[in-house]
């Protein structure tokens, strides 16, 4: 039986969330400078591993470089996760159908442009193409998560100027309002290039800004064990100031993962990167 990969310590000090975000200014800049960090407090307790593969036969001779960026909620970087060959594959195959993204209407539930998305992106199946169904297996077998009821992955290019506004992955309840979100337990991004300048993945709440950098993944957890949103999990994209930046996003739906992430009556419990963890 798979043990746990990771721990946390019941003494961590946690921050408060800051105040709701001002619309208006929804990418600060001092987080997209990273002149914001988290208190000392809580950097001390961060820490850099190589995830414990002895469990996970796929695994068993890879070396799975990891480093957290928080602890609750757990947000953690894999270094060197995508090969050279990976990524000039993504690329290729995303490259001639690249169009305009588009962001759900919280009224209507359709796709739409949207002011607060400025990239171009396309979709590819597991089953277009054996790289992304063997990096699928990857992402699978280091979180312990089925995958096979992920979404697509959405390859992406943000342009110089190209940034995402602050939102969360998963849905979040709106009294009177009709249209559901996909839920979405976790969500994967791998990195397909180094960025000049700018296009920070920031989370507000935390003060965390995370940088591209090519072939690394990141990777963090949506919703809690009680199969409710974390709040703290609202991130964005910073402006690309110089340069371009490629990813390939996984969202990850809680179908599937039953008996991989079980239900918790505790509404505060943080899920954690790690086989039955």
């Amino acid at each position: 039986m798979a043990g746990k990969l990771m721990n946390l310590s019941n003494e961590y000090e946690e921050e408060e969330p800051s105040q709701p975000l001002n619309p208006n200014n929804m990418l600060n800049n001092d987080w997209c400078r990273g002149v914001i960090r988290p208190p000392e407090s809580v950097r001390s307790q961060l820490k850099c591993f190589h995830l414990n593969t002895t469990f996970i036969p796929f695994l068993r001779l890879t070396r799975i470089k990891v480093e957290e960026m928080y602890k609750r909620p757990h947000i953690v970087v894999i270094h060197e996760f995508l090969s050279e060959f990976e990524i000039q594959i993504l690329k290729a195959w995303a490259t001639p159908g690249l169009e305009r993204t588009q962001v759900v209407n919280d009224t209507t539930g359709a796709y739409i442009p949207s002011k607060d998305r400025l990239a171009f992106g396309n979709w590819i199946k597991d089953e277009q193409h054996s790289a992304m169904a063997t990096i699928s297996r990857r992402i699978s077998a280091i979180t312990g998560l089925d995958l096979s009821t992920a979404e697509d992955a959405n390859i992406i290019r943000y342009g110089v100027g190209g940034y995402y506004g602050h939102h969360y992955d998963t849905d979040v309840y709106v009294v009177d309002n009709p249209v559901i979100k996909p839920k979405r337990i976790a969500t994967w991004i791998n990195y397909l290039s180094d960025v000049e300048a700018g296009g920070a993945t920031v989370f507000p709440y935390i003060n965390v800004a995370v940088w591209p950098e090519k072939g690394a993944g990141l990777f963090w957890y949506n919703m809690l064990t009680s199969g409710l949103i974390d709040v703290n999990t609202i991130h964005g994209g910073c402006p690309v100031l110089v340069g371009t930046k490629w990813i390939v996003t996984k969202w990850i739906r809680p179908t599937g993962q039953e008996f991989r992430k079980l239900c918790e009556n505790n509404l505060l419990s943080y899920n954690v990167l790690g086989i039955n963890s």
